[in-house]
C-alpha cells in the first residue's frame, strides 16, 4: 500500500469509492449522483489550499482518501466560483429529489455571505476537514488511520495549528476515532433534517510535539 498526494485526475476514483459509501452516510452527498461527485472533487482537488492523500494498492487502484482544506472560506468560495457547472452535474439528482436543490442553496449561501445560522455546514473559517473515505470491502482498512494522520501531519508542517472536523453523532466510528485519536469536542448543533452534527478540534502543535522536542526543550531549560 502507497500512501501519496492526491491530485485532481483521481476525481474519478474518489467519486466512485464516494459512492460506495453511501449506505454508510447520510445528507446531500450521498443522495447526488457519481457525475456529480467527479466533478466536485475535480474543483476541490484543483484548489490551492486543498491538502488531499490517497492510499493505492499494488494494482493502482485507490482503495481511501482524506481531503481537508486550510482555508474554509476559501473552499467554500471555490465552490461558487464553480456553482454553475456544479448546478449542471446536479440536475439529474434533482429529477429524483427535488429537495436537493433547497440543499445545494443553502451550501450557496454560505459561499456568498459566510451564514451559518441553520445550515447543514458549521465550519466556515481556518482549516477544515471535507471527506475521509475508505472501501471497507477491501483487507487493508488498517492503513485508513495512518494515511489520516500522515494528511494531519502534513497540514501541521504547513503551519496550521488548529484543524476542525464535522462528524454526525451517529458516526459512532469516525467520532470514537477522533477522540481516540486527540481531538475534543467543542460543540453540537441539531441539523434541519434532525442529524446531530458534532464539531470537533484538533490542536496540530500539542499533537505532533514528540518526546525528543520535550527533551530538548527540558536540556534547554537546564542549560
Amino acid at each position: 500500500m502507497k500512501i501519496r498526494l492526491a491530485k485532481a485526475a483521481d476525481s474519478a476514483q474518489f467519486a466512485m469509492l464516494h459512492s460506495k459509501a453511501r449506505n454508510t452516510t447520510v445528507g446531500f452527498f450521498s443522495k447526488v449522483s457519481v457525475g456529480f461527485l467527479n466533478q466536485y472533487y475535480k474543483c476541490t482537488l484543483s484548489h490551492d489550499d486543498c491538502v488531499a492523500l490517497c492510499a493505492v494498492n499494488d494494482q493502482n487502484k485507490i482503495e481511501g482518501f482524506v481531503i481537508s482544506t486550510t482555508n474554509a472560506r476559501a473552499d467554500f468560495l471555490n465552490l461558487k466560483k464553480n456553482s454553475f457547472i456544479l448546478g449542471i452535474y446536479l440536475l439529474s439528482s434533482m429529477l429524483k429529489d427535488f429537495r436537493l436543490l433547497f440543499e445545494a442553496l443553502d451550501r450557496f449561501r454560505i459561499a456568498v455571505n459566510g451564514n451559518l445560522s441553520n445550515s447543514y455546514v458549521k465550519t466556515d473559517e481556518g482549516a477544515r476537514g471535507i471527506y475521509w473515505i475508505w472501501d471497507h470491502s477491501g483487507k487493508n482498512s488498517i492503513w485508513s488511520g495512518t494515511m489520516y494522520n500522515k494528511h494531519l501531519h502534513i497540514l501541521y508542517l504547513l503551519g496550521v495549528k488548529n484543524f476542525t472536523i464535522e462528524v454526525d453523532k451517529s458516526n459512532t466510528k469516525a467520532l470514537q476515532f477522533a477522540l481516540r485519536n486527540g481531538a475534543v469536542i467543542t460543540s453540537e448543533n441539531k441539523l434541519k433534517d434532525g442529524r446531530i452534527r458534532i464539531i470537533a478540534s484538533y490542536n496540530l502543535q500539542f499533537k505532533f510535539v514528540t518526546k525528543r522536542d520535550i527533551f530538548n526543550t527540558n536540556q534547554e531549560r537546564l542549560s
